[in-house]
């Protein structure tokens, strides 16, 4: 369920979730119809990661796309970058 819009930009939109399943919220970035999500790449390249530094990257808990009239838009879910109080 998506709670208020986090912010957007040229390529995408980011919103505040709420994960039923696991009694959480999340941050639901969705991008614009039929983007080549290179971001999704590189953080999954990068959630593995040993090294230096990797902590600083947001991880990706999940992603997919959603098909709407406008195209397919690829989206993917992370933690919201501070807490959330309701």
């Amino acid at each position: 369920m998506s709670r208020c819009r986090l912010g957007h930009g040229s390529y995408s939109t980011t919103w505040l979730a709420r994960d039923e399943q696991l009694e959480r919220y999340v941050a639901v970035k969705s991008c614009i119809e039929d983007s080549n999500l290179r971001e999704t790449g590189i953080i999954s390249a990068l959630n593995g990661s040993y090294r230096p530094g990797a902590a600083m990257i947001r991880s990706m808990l999940d992603k997919f796309s959603i098909q709407d009239p406008n195209g397919n838009h690829d989206c993917y879910v992370s933690l919201p970058a501070r807490e959330v109080s309701v």
